[in-house]
């Protein structure tokens, strides 16, 4: 079982704390509220502190979903967290967080996987998959996956429905069949 962070599911069950945290982080960007008096000014750098703690208690959570889900690929180097194929992959808190999702690269030959878990502002937990071939081409893109859907950009394939609810443990049980279909798709390429 996977334990949720209270944080995080205060996060996604009530709105009012959802919008006090975006609006700290928001101000992180170089804004302090104009209304803000000096004497107010140390419990504004605990909130702040305390929405920062949402943002890394929701990366730690999905690192540890992706651990308990996906758990490795066997003949597959796993790429460092320190040197990401790109980007939007790495795994810096406020990149989590802006992407709603952890995401591992491990690299085979001249080819990439990718695979991702995903918890976004609805609540919906999801499965990401990419097979990516030295021009970056996706080879999962064509390969009928049930239950997966291709992004429209980027030719991810998520899982197109929700997995299991948030709550305040997850079973990764939940997510076996998923892991199990994608890698499959997986295997005949690994040849």
């Amino acid at each position: 079982m996977i334990i949720v962070p209270e944080s995080v599911i205060d996060y996604h069950r009530d709105a009012h704390i959802r919008a006090a945290v975006d609006s700290l982080l928001a101000g992180r960007r170089g804004t302090v509220p104009g209304d803000l008096s000096w004497e107010e000014l140390g419990r504004f750098y605990d909130a702040v502190a305390a929405a920062r703690r949402v943002q890394s208690d929701f990366a730690r959570f999905l690192n540890d979903l992706w651990r308990a889900t996906w758990q490795g690929v066997p003949g597959w180097k796993a790429l460092p967290p320190g040197a990401p194929e790109r980007s939007d992959m790495s795994v810096l808190v406020d990149n989590v967080w802006e992407w709603k999702c952890f995401t591992r690269g491990f690299k085979r030959d001249q080819r990439t996987l990718e695979l991702s878990v995903s918890l976004d502002e609805d609540s919906v937990l999801q499965l990401g998959v990419a097979l990516l071939d030295s021009r970056g081409r996706n080879i999962l893109a064509s390969a009928g996956l049930a239950g997966w859907q291709e992004e429209k950009s980027g030719g991810y394939l998520w899982t197109s429905h929700e997995i299991t609810s948030l709550q305040s443990e997850i079973d990764a049980a939940h997510f076996a069949k998923w892991v199990k279909q994608a890698l499959a798709a997986v295997q005949p390429v690994n040849r």
